[in-house]
């Protein structure tokens, strides 16, 4: 028989026992409510573009809202609607451009021009005023050039070339601030964090001996580590890795591999999803502003290529384009309303930036560089220039 006292300290034990539970579960309950990825104060769970910060109320929430109206840019958006898009500035050179980028505030834009095409054995960065369209400045790159980004405070031009070297450049006086070695096979593409402190850097194999991965470099110039890599990447053991992108939060990486998009969570570096319906080699891969979406650029693939746009969150493709020649970059307009496609020398879509809708994939406009008789077998065929990269200005 159990005593009274014995009966109320049993009593009592699991009272305090169910608190304990109770106060145990509100918090579990209470954090498990509080995910805010992108950090704009909004919820996870209510959150429609919950890896883009933003304050829109109205049609979808916690989506950036440039105007501050409450309705988000996706619907509110202010690049032309109706197509008409016209040449503004023009550059010629007796070499390739192979990429252009603005930096963060538009007021400069950088060029990587390739002596004798995209794999020259040498290349010159310049960087030009918007407005003025003048050449501020030139950087000599001893060797070509395969990708350029801006940092996003706008100090630095980070420059990956052939022999697989990452060198960083002083934006304001051209001097070289650093030089870091990748260790990819074949040197593609880089991309500065949304927060400037890492670089990813994407190698790849290209049938020799060496093997494809992604490197996250530390630039940050305050850290004692700058320079050093963070993080080596290499999912589902593969060698084959082309493109990178981050999300606008940074918190994830898209990677555009060989058929295959993965999607890692940069803060365990562990892959958050697998994409496997793409298609051929992803040159490119984008996040749209808003965060929703996900760009995928392909290569030729024996007898066409894509431009696809996925849902960023799901992963399930929202639309696709069959192109009659590789796909070589992408850029989306700044409200998220529009992607444009770039391509090489080949029939119909040789020479030309496709723009497309970017919810729909309806065909709003094409910017053509093509010779009066086309890019067909009968209308100069490989005579045709290629587009190899193209970057959207930040006010649409």
């Amino acid at each position: 028989m159990v005593s009274a006292a014995a009966s109320s300290k049993l009593v009592s034990m699991r009272a305090l026992l169910l608190s304990i539970l109770m106060v145990t579960g509100t918090l579990f309950v209470s954090n498990a409510m509080a995910d805010d990825t992108d950090g704009d104060g909004t919820d996870d769970s209510v959150d429609d573009c919950p890896i883009a910060a933003g304050n829109s109320t109205l049609d979808r929430t916690g989506c950036p809202d440039r105007d501050g109206d409450g309705t988000s840019d996706l619907n509110d958006p202010w690049v032309m609607s109706t197509g008409g898009y016209q040449e503004d500035a023009y550059h010629s050179s007796n070499d390739d451009f192979i990429m252009v980028r603005f930096n963060q505030d538009a007021s400069q834009y950088a060029t990587a021009e390739n002596s004798g095409g995209s794999g020259g054995g040498s290349a010159e960065i310049r960087i030009w005023d918007t407005s003025s369209r003048n050449n501020l400045r030139t950087i000599q790159v001893s060797d070509s050039a395969r990708d350029i980004d801006w940092s996003p405070d706008g100090q630095f031009i980070a420059v990956y070339t052939s022999d697989e070297e990452v060198r960083v450049y002083d934006a304001t006086d051209g001097s070289l601030y650093d030089t870091m070695d990748a260790n990819g096979e074949t040197a593609s593409e880089l991309e500065y964090s949304p927060d400037g402190t890492m670089l990813a850097v994407v190698g790849y194999r290209d049938g020799n001996s060496g093997d494809g991965q992604i490197e996250i470099f530390d630039v940050d110039t305050a850290s004692p580590t700058y320079g050093d890599v963070l993080q080596t990447l290499n999912p589902s053991s593969t060698v084959y890795y082309y493109s990178v992108d981050w999300s606008p939060d940074g918190s994830r990486l898209v990677i555009g591999g060989y058929e295959v998009i993965y999607i890692i969570d940069t803060d365990t570096w562990g892959e958050n999803r697998t994409i496997t319906n793409a298609f051929s080699t992803l040159n490119s891969v984008h996040y749209s502003p808003d965060g929703n979406m996900i760009s995928a650029c392909s290569a030729w693939g024996g007898s066409n290529a894509r431009a696809k746009v996925y849902d960023a969150i799901t992963g399930a493709e929202m639309w696709s384009y069959t192109t009659s020649t590789s796909c070589n970059d992408a850029a989306w307009s700044p409200d998220s309303s529009q992607v444009a496609f770039t391509h090489t020398y080949y029939q119909s879509d040789g020479a030309s930036i496709n723009i497309f809708f970017a919810t729909t994939g309806v065909q709003l406009d094409t910017l053509s560089t093509a010779p009066s008789g086309g890019c067909g077998s009968s209308g100069g065929g490989n005579n045709c220039g290629t587009v190899y990269g193209a970057d959207w200005h930040p006010d649409g």
